[in-house]
């Protein structure tokens, strides 16, 4: 797993950013540890997710319908923006509850956006029928499905341990160094 992680952050590298991190004094919170922030919030579109829209994008052949994800959420925008900055095509699907900003937001980012179902729960049985690619002829994933989106999760890991950040000392000492 962790060369495919590697390999992963090689193909993503020019598409998403470094995040930074935030080294928190000690006592933080009234936590006796030593606690570190990686501030994925500065990524493109404001979470981790765009890591895993990018992979699964660059790691398929992508039919000219494009890509089609169910999602109210970041992943729905991760996957709007990868798109369009990788030239596709993207349709978004989201239960009629979803926040009228991340709507707004999806087809600012060049979605189509259709909504489906009255809540969240209701999207279980489209992403089990509807999302069938013979049908849609687009690339469909959801976000917890494959491999290809979470491997990227890993990158975070990766940036982490480039930092040494799992192996920082617990001493009082070297939190004031910080």
């Amino acid at each position: 797993m962790h060369a495919e992680i590697e390999v992963a952050s090689k193909r993503i590298a020019h598409y998403v950013r470094t995040t930074p991190v935030m080294y928190l004094e000690p006592d933080a919170w009234g936590i006796q540890a030593h606690i570190v922030l990686k501030l994925e919030q500065l990524q493109h579109t404001g979470s981790f997710k765009p890591r895993g829209a990018f992979n699964r994008i660059l790691t398929n052949e992508v039919p000219e319908a494009g890509v089609i994800a169910a999602s109210g959420g970041n992943h729905g925008i991760a996957v709007a923006y990868a798109a369009q900055h990788l030239g596709y095509r993207s349709e978004i699907f989201v239960p009629e509850v979803c926040s009228p900003v991340k709507v707004e937001r999806l087809r600012s980012y060049g979605a189509q956006v259709s909504l489906v179902g009255a809540t969240y729960a209701d999207q279980i049985p489209f992403n089990k029928t509807s999302n069938n690619p013979s049908r849609t002829r687009s690339l469909v994933w959801h976000r917890s499905s494959s491999q290809v989106t979470s491997t990227p999760t890993g990158v975070t890991s990766l940036d982490c341990l480039a930092l040494r950040l799992f192996l920082l000392p617990h001493s009082s000492d070297h939190a004031k160094s910080l």
